[in-house]
């Protein structure tokens, strides 16, 4: 049992938490009382109970249904309106006295603390929809805009890479024009020597006959 309490205190730290276990607490105690206000009224028209009496209990189950669920709706209203206005919402403002009136805020006598109306509260979470809407199409355009940035920037890098890409060729060689890594010491073999042809008889021009022999 005091591990469960001590269990429950850390975890009240939490404020969604905090929030599930008070509303879960309400739903509990609302039970409760229900069961008790129904069976008070049938033993108050079994005994043809007067108006004022029938009044009566109808006015301690009010009581003790603010008393039980006045904290939470108080918290709730200070949440929502922390919301609103991080979203720029309009929100009015808490009236000073009590006995002002409001078209957004009510008094909780059990409370002795503000809340938001039914009508504020609907209105103030469809504006938040509308709002966190519009934030979230804000949102998603820079993200786009910041991708096709990166887009860009992963392209010029990989452009950038490419021309600096060293040469798979080894040390001491070198690419040659056909394209082949090519050893940079090597001894080059002198080309053969042409072979001359014997000239073509007909290309010679023929001896003119000494003039020492003489003709037949």
């Amino acid at each position: 049992m005091r591990f469960k309490k001590a269990l429950l205190q850390q975890l009240r730290k939490v404020r969604f938490v905090a929030d599930w276990l008070d509303i879960r607490r309400a739903n509990r105690e609302q039970k409760a009382l229900d069961l008790r206000h129904r069976s008070e009224l049938e033993g108050a028209k079994r005994k043809n109970a007067g108006r004022d009496e029938l009044d009566a209990i109808y006015h301690d189950y009010g009581c003790e249904y603010g008393a039980i669920w006045d904290p939470i709706y108080v918290r709730q209203s200070n949440k929502l309106a922390a919301q609103a206005r991080k979203y720029g919402v309009r929100v009015s403002r808490q009236p000073n006295d009590y006995e002002d009136e409001s078209e957004d805020w009510g008094f909780s006598q059990t409370a002795v603390d503000w809340y938001l109306k039914s009508e504020a509260i609907d209105r103030l979470k469809r504006e938040i929809r509308i709002e966190r809407r519009q934030s979230f199409d804000e949102f998603r355009k820079w993200v786009t805009v910041a991708f096709a940035f990166l887009a860009w920037v992963l392209g010029i890098i990989s452009l950038w890479k490419k021309d600096k890409q060293p040469d798979p060729c080894p040390k001491n060689y070198y690419r040659s024009d056909a394209g082949d890594c090519v050893y940079a010491l090597q001894k080059t073999e002198p080309p053969p020597p042409q072979q001359q042809g014997t000239p073509h008889p007909l290309s010679t021009s023929p001896k003119k006959p000494s003039p020492a022999i003489p003709r037949p």
